[in-house]
């Protein structure tokens, strides 16, 4: 495959959509202009966090403001890949363990749902266990976390 760009959400302002319907001009100033909404990229990654047993909040905003890119079929027959980072299992202090299964399961709809307004596909790619977290139970050696990101990036689908 070839090269890609980077759009950073946590590095660029997108505000939150107001629901005024006004999407084809969007009187909205931000940094969502530099999104690529004209079609053009040949597949969209997206790589989120769970937080809170869901995607984060700044990219379900970011997917409100571009629901017009999405609806109006600029993106038909492309692929949307979705890389979820998260801990696995979660463990509570009175021993109750937690999985990010269901949070998976409830995304992936999520994305199933989205990729269907735009007549795109939706493809769940893999998820990665946070080694920055001190809750985490399990930790990837590097050869693992290597081989893991490997076999995701082959995953990855045009």
């Amino acid at each position: 495959g070839g090269g890609g760009e980077v759009f950073s959400l946590a590095k660029n302002r997108i505000e939150m959509c107001r629901g005024c319907g006004g999407c084809k001009s969007c009187p909205i100033t931000d940094d969502l202009k530099k999104f690529p909404m004209d079609g053009t990229p040949d597949a969209y990654l997206f790589v989120a966090p769970i937080y809170m047993g869901h995607i984060p909040g700044v990219l379900k905003n970011f997917l409100d403001r571009i629901d017009d890119f999405i609806s109006s079929f600029k993106i038909k027959d492309k692929v949307i890949n979705l890389i979820l980072v998260g801990k696995w299992p979660i463990k509570n202090e009175r021993g109750r363990i937690y999985s990010n299964e269901e949070p998976i399961e409830n995304i992936n709809a999520f994305f199933d749902y989205y990729a269907a307004i735009g007549e795109c596909r939706f493809n769940y790619v893999d998820f990665f266990q946070s080694k920055n977290i001190p809750a985490t139970t399990f930790v990837y050696d590097e050869k693992e976390y290597a081989e893991k990101l490997d076999s995701a990036i082959a995953k990855i689908k045009f």
